[in-house]
């Protein structure tokens, strides 16, 4: 039997040749191995471009779907503008960047550090249309998840006028979850436009709040794979919508207060007479003021930095009848010293922090010293009387206007404070800087009194002796200095006297002695046996027009006299003085003191 070659794709006991080996002689029906290899790479490589154009276009689809989905720049601006809610925690002022090391300091920078804490939260209810709601927050909440972005060219305005510029370094991130709270502490560095703030501040301390138009211009560069450098140009932001304005009128009315309550005072006056003037130094009493606004930054501003205010230049102005500020002391001049001022820490009463130096030269303001405000009992009231009969008076707040500038601003770090203290031109400053009379009549005497008749008329006839302590005055001579002209220099005298002597005897009030016209006075300035200036002043009085207020007490005074030769009475006196000095002159009404003396 003849022997058979096998089939070509055959094998014996069935193998079939699938292709994917090589016959063992490389060839086989005259196809090359080579050609083989080629056509399986070709289609696997065929397989995988048709399985990445399926991908790319499925991704072209769901992103063309999604860019659907995304608003161009303006209409996305004005949605987030539409859901976002904001609020201001809190703030700290950390102090002025310096500009060679990077640091910070409490003194000068052209840019002031403020480390601030605002939530943020997006509530997109707030769009009204249903499907732009639902479309918008699905993007959001379901895509875009979280942003980051750059805040840049921040420029702030109240209406049209520009406050400054702001910028923040680092970069905010926010999640875009409906209503939850973002918690975002940022540092942010304001470069001021000082005299265009002093007008918001003062809007700030007259309460009003509705003439304040606060808004910031800013430009955002958003970070998000899906809408890469997306860029927001001139959102415009209105700080009502996330400033607290009633939390702020809590804090301005607490520091209003503050300053209605306080009580200044004088610790120290001295007063050195000069050719054509007086050199005073004052040292207010001013620990409790600075101490509550030391708590008051601390507390409200979380201010904790110490700083120091140079030597200021200050002008007052003085009130008119009218109780304005319009009397400017033009021949006042008035500094302090530099001070440091800390309100980490309060101040002792011993530690009065302020020192003022003030040099007064003559005449003072003619509107002050001859503006007649009214008349009576022959009197006329000027704005100086009026000032200075608050001052005897301890029930009544004396007030002036001042307003201060930097003395020496040579420094750069003086100019700042400079723009700010004229933008903030006069402020009313009131204290009970009282001056208690009977404190400075070291001595006052009704004596060598003696009561008549004389032609059918009760006559009163005495005399008055004061010794006015003058320990924080300073003269350049003395009467009972060695001098050949030891009047050239009096430069404060008492010249008249006019008022009522009040009679008591034995509790009961009997007699009244007025004293209608000014009576003339001799007054000289002497060193009492200590060495301590006073002002001695000697009046003989008498009267004919006595007014009898009890017969019967008068005449149990007689009696006395009749029969042991005098007897005593207590004085009370309420007495106006006429005094002249370098500055000009002016009244002292309702001088008060009592006393006993004895009645021959």
């Amino acid at each position: 039997m003849e022997t058979q070659s096998l089939l070509p794709n055959e094998r014996p006991n069935g193998y079939s040749y699938t292709g994917d080996e090589l016959p063992s002689d490389g060839q086989e029906n005259g196809i090359e191995p080579t050609v083989m290899v080629q056509r399986k790479k070709q289609w696997y490589l065929n397989w995988k471009v048709l399985l990445s154009l399926f991908i790319l276009v499925n991704l072209v689809i769901v992103s063309l779907v999604v860019v659907s989905w995304i608003p161009d720049t303006d209409e996305m601006q004005d949605k987030f503008g539409r859901i976002t809610n904001g609020k201001l925690e809190s703030f700290h002022i950390d102090g002025w960047l310096d500009e060679d090391n990077g640091g910070l300091n409490t003194e000068y920078g052209k840019e002031l550090q403020i480390s601030t804490s605002m939530k943020v939260w997006f509530d997109y209810d707030l769009l009204e249309d249903v499907e732009e709601r639902k479309k918008f927050k699905r993007l959001s909440e379901g895509i875009i998840k979280s942003f980051c972005f750059n805040v840049q060219n921040i420029s702030t305005y109240d209406s049209s006028t520009f406050l400054g510029s702001l910028r923040i370094v680092e970069p905010i991130c926010l999640d875009l979850k409906d209503g939850y709270v973002n918690t975002i502490n940022v540092t942010v560095l304001v470069k001021p436009k000082m005299i265009k703030i002093v007008g918001v501040l003062k809007k700030l301390w007259r309460h009003e709040y509705d003439n304040l138009n606060i808004r910031s211009h800013l430009d955002i560069n958003v970070h998000k794979y899906l809408i890469p450098g997306m860029h927001f140009k001139d959102i415009r932001v209105k700080w009502d919508d996330f400033i607290d304005w009633d939390k702020i009128a809590i804090s301005v009315k607490e520091l209003h207060d503050l300053l209605q309550r306080s009580n200044l005072g004088l610790k120290t006056i001295n007063v050195k007479e000069q050719t054509n003037g007086f050199h005073v130094r004052l040292v207010p009493k001013v620990t409790d003021l600075v101490n509550d606004i030391s708590r008051f930054l601390r507390h409200r501003l979380f201010f904790n930095q110490a700083f120091v205010i140079p030597a200021l230049k200050l002008d007052v102005k003085v009130p008119d009848c009218l109780e304005l500020f319009s009397i400017g002391l033009s021949n006042a001049y008035i500094r302090t010293e530099e001070f440091r001022f800390d309100p980490r820490v309060d101040l002792e009463d011993s530690q009065e922090p302020i020192e003022l130096q003030c040099e007064l030269e003559a005449p003072l303001p003619e509107q002050f010293i001859t503006q007649e405000c009214w008349s009576f009992n022959g009197h006329r009231i000027t704005p100086l009387t009026k000032m200075l009969n608050k001052l005897l008076n301890s029930k009544d707040k004396v007030g002036v206007g001042i307003s201060a500038d930097v003395l020496d601003q040579k420094h750069d770090k003086n100019q700042m404070m400079s723009q700010l203290l004229v933008a903030v031109g006069y402020v009313p400053v009131y204290g009970h800087i009282s001056v208690n009379s009977s404190t400075l009549l070291q001595e006052c005497v009704l004596e060598d009194i003696s009561l008549k008749w004389q032609d059918g008329r009760l006559k009163f006839v005495g005399s008055i002796h004061e010794q006015v302590n003058l320990s924080f005055y300073e003269p350049m001579l003395y009467k009972n200095d060695d001098s050949d002209d030891r009047n050239s220099t009096d430069a404060i005298t008492v010249t008249g006297i006019k008022g009522k002597i009040k009679l008591y005897h034995e509790g009961v009030h009997f007699l009244n002695v007025p004293m209608e016209e000014w009576i003339p006075v001799n007054s000289v300035i002497e060193r009492d046996d200590c060495g301590t200036p006073q002002l001695v002043v000697d009046v003989d009085v008498g009267s004919d027009n006595v007014e009898v207020l009890n017969k019967w007490e008068l005449s149990k005074v007689f009696n006395e006299m009749v029969f042991q030769g005098e007897t005593q009475v207590e004085y009370r006196n309420a007495l106006d003085v006429q005094v002249t000095t370098l500055l000009g002159g002016f009244d002292v009404l309702g001088l008060e003191w009592t006393g006993e003396t004895t009645v021959t």
